[in-house]
């Protein structure tokens, strides 16, 4: 074998060398090229994951948190001097729960709040060691404040009787109302039409209102109807036709008898 056949021998060799290694340097850096696109990819899902999350996070204020618009309202913590228990208690709670209060902190901020013989009870109550918890004080004020097992405020709700205008005795329905719970809707209107002056009991009775909402405005509707018409005051005919309570209309004003029995 002379030297040119040993030359285009090795050059053959080297050739083949050459592809061999091309051919692995691509495989080997498509793979590592597979490899990085898919952990890129990955850290990219991972990282809109988290932008999405965030995002929701500024967007949904935290539950007890109230929106801006909310928050710029300036609450101020009811006070209490042992009177209408009930109606502070309610605004109290609704407090609290507006500003997600801890109940650990809920005694501490009544006690700079309450007056008079409230505040002398809870010092008294706090020094003796009875007011250990914000469940415990609630049970413990309506004990104390609240109406006592001799007062039956649904009795005084069966009596009450109206004696000035359907507004005043409305809201002295409401009053005693306001302190118990459990009396059903159906059984509040009878207490409220039967307590009604007897021309506005008649209508009441007669129509029917569903609701003691309805109830409260068919009233009001026929008083008004009746202060406009002094001279049906007393008289002896019979109900009529519905007032609509927004404008004190009747609702059907051609079934309406004029003429007096």
């Amino acid at each position: 074998m002379d030297m040119t056949d040993i030359m285009n021998a090795l050059q053959s060799k080297l050739d083949a060398q050459s592809t061999n290694f091309r051919t692995m340097l691509q495989s080997s850096l498509d793979s590592h090229s597979d490899s990085i696109h898919s952990t890129l990819h990955r850290h990219l899902l991972e990282v809109d994951s988290k932008v999405a999350s965030l995002r929701s996070e500024v967007q949904t204020p935290p539950r007890g948190v109230p929106d801006p618009v909310l928050r710029s309202l300036k609450l101020s913590v009811p006070r209490f001097d042992g009177s209408n228990l009930t109606d502070w208690l309610f605004q109290i709670e609704a407090f609290f729960d507006y500003h997600a209060t801890p109940e650990a902190s809920r005694l501490q901020i009544v006690a700079f709040h309450l007056d008079g013989r409230a505040a002398a009870w809870f010092q008294w109550a706090m020094r003796n060691g009875l007011l250990s918890s914000w469940p415990v004080f609630r049970e413990a004020v309506r004990h104390r404040f609240g109406p006592t097992t001799y007062e039956d405020v649904e009795g005084d709700l069966s009596k009450l009787s109206q004696t000035g205008s359907v507004a005043d005795f409305q809201a002295q329905f409401e009053d005693l109302m306001n302190k118990v719970t459990g009396i059903s809707e159906p059984l509040l209107i009878s207490f409220f039409i039967t307590g009604l002056k007897r021309s506005l009991r008649r209508e009441l009775q007669f129509h029917r209102p569903p609701t003691l909402m309805e109830a409260f405005a068919m009233a009001r509707a026929y008083e008004a109807r009746l202060d406009d018409n002094p001279n049906s005051k007393g008289g002896s005919r019979g109900p009529t036709s519905p007032l609509s309570p927004n404008n004190n209309s009747l609702i059907n004003p051609t079934h309406i008898n004029t003429n007096p029995h």
